[in-house]
């Protein structure tokens, strides 16, 4: 009777350990902290900010050409309209009043071709302030440039004629005396067949 009452009690005390045992681990297990959950956060890609200027440069057949700042979306009659308007010599034809800008633009007003006619088209009178509005269809051809008494303006609506190669007109006019014939203006730097061939209809030595 003893050694069953022993061997019930040895096994009371197995189960009663392995029940603690089995207590512990369920209470470390509970109280480990459970890992947080991250949220999957979408970064948005930053649009750059739109500009509220456009610098663009605006060069050919008008008044003032040079660099010129306008509110965005402007448009090329805008600019043309700040550089002074045509010159009588543009090729307004050929220009696109209607385009947008953008920045760093660069818009060439073309000159006529030597011996052409000027003819009115829709915005010139409003853009060119030399320009009558109550002027025909067709104009005459404009009288040609006398280049002995030309300034550095008249010199640059001459086509190939920009403000380097007016200025070393004058330049040598001044240093030289007035030129004779469209040969002597060979001796000017800068200048070269290809331009007196331009411009030969259109100038005069007086």
């Amino acid at each position: 009777m003893s050694d069953q009452s022993n061997r019930f009690s040895r096994i009371t005390d197995h189960i009663s350990v392995l029940i603690i045992s089995v207590s512990m681990v369920l209470l470390v297990m509970l109280a480990k902290p459970k890992p947080e959950k991250v949220a999957n956060v979408i970064t948005q890609p930053t649009l750059p900010p739109t500009p509220s200027t456009v610098t663009v440069h605006i060069l050919g057949a008008v008044s003032k050409p040079g660099v010129y700042t306008l509110p965005a979306r402007s448009r090329v009659v805008d600019v043309v309209k700040m550089a002074g308007g045509f010159t009588t010599r543009a090729d307004t034809m050929s220009v696109n009043l209607a385009q947008i800008l953008r920045d760093e633009m660069q818009v060439i007003v073309p000159f006529k071709a030597p011996g052409s006619k000027l003819g009115s088209n829709n915005g010139q009178s409003a853009l060119n302030p030399t320009h009558s509005s109550g002027s025909a269809a067709q104009e005459p051809q404009v009288a040609p440039i006398n280049i002995n008494t030309a300034t550095k303006e008249q010199l640059e609506e001459l086509p190939g004629i920009g403000p380097s190669k007016a200025a070393a007109i004058i330049e040598f006019r001044q240093k030289h005396g007035p030129f004779n014939s469209l040969e002597d203006l060979l001796d000017v730097p800068g200048i070269g067949p290809s331009t007196l061939e331009n411009i030969k209809s259109m100038v005069v030595f007086r």
